[in-house]
């Protein structure tokens, strides 16, 4: 597992206040699977930020591209290889 992974599931399981053990596949939908809520999606959005150092835009928030923890691992590598190219 890459360090954007576990990094990005750390974020997530304190959020959500639950062990870092949790199953983190691919398909796992923030909002209907693991029940985000909107002050939930801004915290993540800032501590992606802040971890990462990267700008999460409004058109990085669009449903398909910010949904699924796939979509954002994919989103925070894309930023972090622009940022590092």
């Amino acid at each position: 597992m890459g360090k954007i992974e576990e990094q990005l599931q750390t974020i997530i399981a304190e959020i959500k206040n639950k062990n870092t053990t949790m199953n983190f596949s691919d398909s796992i939908d923030l909002v209907d699977d693991l029940y985000f809520n909107s002050l939930d999606l801004v915290l993540l959005i800032i501590r992606i930020e802040e971890y990462f150092n990267i700008e999460i835009t409004s058109s990085d928030l669009q449903k398909n591209k910010f949904s699924s923890y796939k979509t954002i691992k994919y989103l925070i590598q894309s930023k972090l290889d622009i940022k590092n190219g």
